[in-house]
């Protein structure tokens, strides 16, 4: 119960954050480039985040293993185990600076930095950029669930409190402006535009996830200069083009030879609906015990689906007639699937916080193309 109520709270101001950040830009008059939303840079974005989601499944394998048999050391005074408002602080704090030391080796290892370019290969800095992680990027972060299961917290306290810094870091990659007291003690927009900039000061700096303390702390801090004309992104990557392998595996691709991929609206909807599927079975049933043999059958297909998408995409097979027909027609499959299992599962939608997000995001791409479509100039004879 506790759960739901938490995640449907954090969905619901993550949702806010990228409609607000969205339509904040769509209003801005004169906007660079730099900021804008694009259905390739979107569609890349979701495709990396559920790459990144099936992975996500793994690293949770070596969470559970993790608390269930090194989850016994409590190396400090009991007093600080005592689940009161100073016990979630001091929870808090510690994984915040480990996401901080995490992220700053990530920038410092090369393997560790592959693992985390695909988040910074964008040359757009938007909220789609939040969803721009590499399918092996979680285990970065491996070290660090097994240091806080060594050191006794319990597995749903750690977990409430790193879903909300990373919650915190989703609203880091909006576009709003600089809020000049936030800047001394959290991580803002302002100040993480910053470690995305292109070029050398980019990823050099602003490590933060919640607190930038730690980064005056540490001397890596650096301020947003609002005058400066900047631009985002890796040089020699293109971030506009839907290639989710090559930018989760840059060490096996050159990514200055890979040209962008051009999307259809129909390509558009396909992809997003191959995506949503197989985030809607699991919203919906939190746990893999729950699942019938048909659900896991599906869940297969969808995660087998998901990643022959990501291959028709990256290799450019949507600019062959056959197989494009062929695309479509396993995404038809695909949502005649999830629809059929959904009504025999008699599943309660509407009550499901996963659902509110998938839902919204759907009604979000459908205002951003016909939008995009209303605003494209029309060719006139002269």
């Amino acid at each position: 119960m506790y759960y739901r109520i938490f995640m449907i709270a954090i969905i619901s101001f993550e949702v806010f954050f990228y409609l607000l950040d969205y339509f904040y830009l769509s209003r801005r008059k004169n906007l660079p480039e730099c900021y804008k939303y694009s259905s390739e840079n979107l569609v890349s974005s979701l495709f990396l985040n559920t790459l990144f989601f099936h992975t996500k499944l793994i690293n949770g394998l070596f969470v559970m293993l993790s608390y269930r048999y090194l989850n016994s050391f409590q190396i400090f005074p009991k007093i600080v185990y005592d689940r009161n408002i100073i016990y979630f602080i001091v929870l808090y704090l510690g994984v915040d600076l480990s996401f901080w030391i995490a992220h700053f080796l990530s920038h410092k290892y090369k393997w560790l930095w592959y693992n985390h370019l695909a988040h910074h290969a964008s040359a757009k800095f938007n909220y789609a950029v939040n969803w721009r992680l590499g399918f092996l990027e979680v285990f970065n972060f491996l070290p660090a669930i097994v240091i806080f299961s060594l050191l006794g917290f319990p597995e749903k306290d750690f977990f409430y409190v790193f879903l909300i810094n990373v919650f915190h870091m989703g609203w880091a990659h909006t576009s709003f402006p600089k809020i000049k007291w936030l800047e001394y003690i959290f991580v803002t927009p302002s100040n993480h535009r910053v470690h995305h900039y292109k070029g050398k000061l980019g990823g050099r700096c602003n490590y933060g996830g919640t607190f930038i303390f730690w980064d005056r702390l540490f001397g890596t801090y650096q301020e947003e200069d609002t005058n400066q004309q900047v631009s985002f992104g890796v040089s020699g990557v293109d971030g506009e083009s839907i290639r989710p392998i090559a930018e989760s595996l840059p060490g096996f691709f050159n990514l200055k030879e890979m040209q962008t991929t051009q999307l259809s609206i129909a390509d558009l909807i396909f992809s997003v609906s191959n995506f949503a599927a197989s985030g809607i079975i699991l919203s919906l049933k939190f746990h893999f015990k729950d699942f019938t043999p048909l659900d896991k059958f599906y869940f297969a297909f969808i995660v087998v689906l998901t990643w022959l998408s990501a291959i028709y995409f990256e290799f450019k097979f949507n600019l062959n007639k056959n197989l494009n027909l062929t695309f479509k027609l396993l995404s038809i499959f695909n949502l005649w699937c999830l629809i059929d299992l959904i009504w025999l599962n008699h599943w309660s939608l509407p009550k499901n916080p996963g659902y509110i997000f998938l839902a919204l995001t759907f009604i979000f791409l459908i205002i951003f193309s016909l939008e995009k479509a209303y605003q494209k100039p029309k060719n006139h004879n002269l």
